[in-house]
């Protein structure tokens, strides 16, 4: 009489099997080990010169918006109740942005000026000085590549550049 075969002598190949099977698998890109796309950008502001007022913000995307109406990619805005004030941009998909800020004081959501020159403190990301007039686009971007990331915009007025 042949030996009776049981169902653990297959057990091992069995195991072996579903192992290659699931390692040949393709992965959902859920599971993959994949890069960030959207993140938090946290803007920290530091530089106020009073607590009156509101902390505007706008966060760029494109040059053709950049210090214009035309609709920044994301706005914020923040009643100023400390010396330092932070502002996070949630759900930011990568890519490569400038974020432009000032201390609205009377909370007219306009950055005040006489003969186009602000009265109010402004500041941009990568803090970038210029001599005559505001930095340029290409000063002011830096890469986000999604994840929780924090930038340091230190305000300024137009006479201490």
């Amino acid at each position: 009489m042949p030996p009776r075969r049981t169902t653990r002598h297959l057990a091992g190949p069995l195991m072996l099997a579903l192992c290659a099977i699931i390692a040949a698998a393709p992965l959902r890109p859920a599971d993959r080990d994949v890069a960030v796309r959207d993140g938090r950008l946290t803007v920290v502001v530091s530089g106020f010169t009073s607590k009156r007022g509101q902390l505007m913000l706008a966060l760029h995307n494109s040059k053709a918006t950049f210090l214009t109406r035309r609709g920044p990619f994301r706005t914020g805005k923040l009643p100023i109740t400390a010396d330092t004030m932070r502002f996070a941009f949630h759900d930011v998909p990568a890519g490569t942005y400038s974020v432009s800020v000032f201390h609205d004081e009377n909370s007219n959501d306009d950055l005040d000026g006489v003969l186009r020159i602000p009265t109010e403190r402004y500041g941009f990301s990568r803090n970038p000085r210029s001599r005559f007039g505001p930095p340029g686009y290409d000063d002011t971007t830096f890469p986000f590549s999604g994840g929780d990331t924090a930038i340091v915009i230190v305000l300024r007025d137009a006479i201490s550049r």
